[in-house]
């Protein structure tokens, strides 16, 4: 069960991470207006009709904006980093004020909120790493305890009848082979993509190029004890 959760969690993060690319690749820009926001602690899951979509933060918002055709539209809880949100509070109130987006020309699109883009995209890459860890973890031990019991259980059943007696065939059922196949499969391909991407980050260390860069952003965190951190972007 473990391992499906997990499997869930990293093809929601895909999903998401891949809407963020798309919207700041081929969406236009636009200003949307804060009109709610929401907290998910315990439920960090949403529907658009009939479509699941994951919230990868705790904290979203509920946007509405104008389409390149002039309809307003709307979408209720888009993620938003608690860095972002930061700012856009008083006290324990989100202030409804105008955030910049992008977002492609589609119905049912989820937009992005461009400042915000860049630390989404960091607090996805970094709990999709843990997700892989406790997938193939759980894969792991499953596949371990499956096989413990299995060797167990005809040992037994050779020790009782004596000899001469072959083992029992090893049956397993087609859905948990099926799901022990595709857990593994992701736990291996995203430990691949995790480690290509801590070999990216090392050969940037070893072999790139030092510049300057502007700084174009500057972000406050208000902290549960009331204090206040500044993170320059």
């Amino acid at each position: 069960m473990i391992a499906v959760l997990c499997v869930v969690a990293l093809v929601g993060l895909w999903d998401n991470e891949r809407t963020i690319r798309r919207n700041l690749d081929a969406g236009y820009a636009t200003s949307a207006m804060i009109t709610g926001a929401h907290e998910q602690r315990r439920f960090p899951l949403t529907f658009d009709g009939l479509r699941p979509r994951l919230l990868d933060q705790v904290h979203s918002l509920d946007l509405t904006w104008r389409g390149p055709d002039g309809t307003e539209r709307t979408r209720q809880k888009v993620p938003v980093s608690d860095q972002y949100l930061a700012p856009l509070m008083v006290g324990d109130k989100v202030r409804l004020v105008p955030v910049p987006i992008k977002v492609v020309d589609e119905q049912e699109a989820v937009p992005t909120i461009v400042p915000d883009a860049d630390a989404r995209r960091n607090y996805m890459n970094g709990f999709a790493t843990w997700v892989r860890y406790g997938a193939a973890i759980a894969a792991f031990i499953f596949v371990v305890s499956f096989g413990t019991r299995w060797w167990q259980r005809n040992r037994g059943v050779l020790a009782g009848a004596g000899p001469g007696l072959e083992p029992t065939a090893w049956h397993i059922p087609p859905r948990l082979t099926i799901l022990t196949v595709v857990c593994l499969g992701m736990a291996g391909m995203m430990g691949y993509f995790s480690l290509r991407d801590g070999w990216a980050t090392a050969a940037i260390r070893a072999h790139g190029s030092d510049t300057t860069a502007a700084i174009t952003g500057l972000h406050a965190t208000v902290g549960r004890d009331r204090t206040i951190s500044i993170e320059v972007s």
